[in-house]
């Protein structure tokens, strides 16, 4: 039994392992003919003196043709024409109390006012309920900010993301 053990390991050492062969390649091709040519750049004389480097009238208002500036510039103003006509804008308000009681709403319009003298409540009807709103804000950092305070005396208080109309100045 050792024997066969000792045979089958000789033959996996003498016939396992490929000998490593190196195949050298001697290819070569000239394909100089192929590359384009560039054109050869005058020599820059470095001994002006920056006086008559400043004073050599430079190119401005230089119009490319099919330049990707124009086109970003008509989207530009396509982009700013739309934002002008819009009449709402994507923000955040505080929702304090919703219910079916115009009682509740108004005494929570009222606490808000005596609480938060800065904030302005506003109380609408979505039937079949008042709700009590605060503030308006187009950065939900800032509305988060006002949200801590409001959450404080009114535990029940939304940060709810709402459309807020932009003043028209006309």
């Amino acid at each position: 039994m050792r024997d066969y053990r000792i045979i089958i390991l000789l033959g996996l050492l003498l016939f396992g392992c490929k000998s490593a062969s190196v195949v050298t390649s001697t290819y070569q091709e000239d394909l100089s003919m192929w590359r384009p040519q560039l054109a050869q750049e005058e020599p820059v004389d470095t001994t002006k003196s920056e006086q008559t480097l400043i004073a050599t009238p430079s190119q401005e208002n230089v119009a490319f043709a099919n330049h990707i500036g124009t086109d970003l510039d008509s989207i530009n103003r396509i982009i700013a024409q739309r934002n002008l006509q819009r009449k709402y804008w994507d923000g955040y308000t505080i929702q304090v109390y919703t219910g079916p009681s115009r009682d509740k709403a108004n005494q929570s319009r009222r606490q808000i006012e005596v609480l938060f003298e800065d904030l302005r409540p506003t109380v609408s009807y979505f039937q079949p309920n008042y709700k009590v709103r605060v503030g308006q804000y187009y950065d939900r950092l800032q509305a988060y900010q006002a949200y801590t305070k409001v959450k404080a005396a009114f535990p029940r208080a939304l940060l709810l993301p709402d459309k807020i109309q932009i003043p028209q100045n006309e």
